[in-house]
């Protein structure tokens, strides 16, 4: 797998600043990573070259306007995050299940068995979100799975099934003596077997740099009992700051969410809805960041033409610091770096947003009750 050693040293090769077989000086490379970093912190900010809308998923609190995201939580009430049950094995999270929220690349982890800046970098076998979200991802950080042998489970403590060997695990909670089998403990057990503990973690979304589009999803009853996965999905306007503040009566009580203002701060942002919900699911789409690396050594996991774009990109940067004044050797780097990035802008291009009107304005009077599909107001 490609790592930003291989970036460095290819761009640096293109710029005629090594010749082939040689390495970088580590004062050489480290020089290029901090360059290679800035640049992605670039491409962030350039909405074409974001390749995954994170869906951020969170349920509104009752008489509560404002919330705060991103990845260091505070103590406060109102920070938006997830909760899942996983088991960690070096760079793999496993995720069995969801309580609140959604997985999303990105997301910072948080659990005291977690070491602390543990972030999921790819998906494997997990889709993200909170319908599919059950299977496995890649960390940032190689973490030691937590096993238990036989003889040593802890009663009312969830595991999940490493080694059968002879424990018996059906008689203490196992629904089968079965590897991956998952169980809340009600013995210590017997035997050779062993176990992974199964954890509930918490998940942070990153700062997004705006929001692109949301709605609210509002639960639905059948002769008074909930829908399983139901529920009428209403849109949400994105305002900016001119719009909120024209809102006189910005405590105004209502159902749900019609509208939302996002403020972003350095490290984290809030988020203001009005009017004051009294229930809802809020879904936001924001572009995910392209996470900047710790190390020259990490696994680069990117979609296909990124690490082409990486290289060119970069040498493309490191021309002026060689001093660099070939204009053949310019020119060719400026147009490699071009078209690599122009490709993936192609791929990542998304068609332009087309407005939508509800059928009760553009007709003289509705016929039926259509309305309750935009929550019954527009803005």
């Amino acid at each position: 797998m490609t790592k930003p050693i291989d970036i460095v040293s290819r761009a640096l090769k293109d710029i005629g600043a090594l010749e082939a077989g040689e390495v970088p000086t580590a004062d050489a490379a480290q020089d290029a990573f901090d360059m290679f970093n800035d640049m992605l912190d670039q491409w962030s900010n350039e909405s074409m070259m974001v390749f995954y809308k994170t869906e951020v998923i969170w349920p509104v609190v009752q008489g509560q306007t404002q919330y705060t995201i991103g990845p260091n939580p505070n103590a406060g009430q109102n920070y938006i995050g997830s909760n899942f049950t996983g088991y960690v094995n070096n760079f793999t999270l496993t995720v069995t299940g969801i309580t609140s929220g959604a997985v999303a690349l990105g997301q910072t982890l948080a659990n005291t068995s977690i070491t602390i800046g543990t972030k999921i970098v790819a998906f494997e076998t997990g889709a993200g979100g909170n319908v599919n979200e059950a299977g496995t991802y890649t960390m940032n950080n190689s973490i030691a799975p937590l096993l238990v042998n036989a003889g040593s489970f802890v009663v009312g403590v969830t595991y999940v099934i490493t080694v059968v060997g002879t424990t018996n695990f059906v008689a203490i909670g196992a629904p089968s003596n079965a590897v991956g089998a998952i169980f809340t403990a009600t013995g210590a057990g017997t035997g050779t077997g062993i176990c992974n503990t199964i954890l509930s973690i918490n998940g942070y979304y990153q700062r997004p740099l705006a929001i692109n589009s949301a709605f609210v999803r509002i639960a639905t009853n059948s002769n008074g009992y909930p829908i399983i996965n139901g529920g009428l999905d209403y849109p949400i306007s994105i305002l900016d700051f001119d719009s909120y503040e024209l809102i006189g009566l910005k405590t105004l009580n209502g159902p749900w969410p019609k509208a939302l203002y996002y403020q972003p701060t350095e490290s984290m942002g809030n988020i203001f809805v009005w009017p004051n919900p009294a229930q809802g699911e809020m879904h936001m789409f924001v572009n995910t960041l392209l996470s900047r690396y710790v190390g020259l050594y990490d696994n680069i996991q990117l979609p296909e033409g990124y690490n082409n774009a990486l290289r060119w990109c970069l040498a493309e940067r490191l021309m002026p610091m060689y001093g660099k004044a070939s204009q053949t050797q310019i020119s060719l780097i400026i147009g490699f770096a071009g078209q690599s990035k122009a490709t993936i802008k192609r791929t990542n291009m998304r068609p332009p947003s087309v407005s939508r009107y509800d059928e009760v304005i553009t007709t003289s009077r509705s016929k039926d009750a259509g309305w309750i599909l935009s929550g019954g107001f527009f803005r």
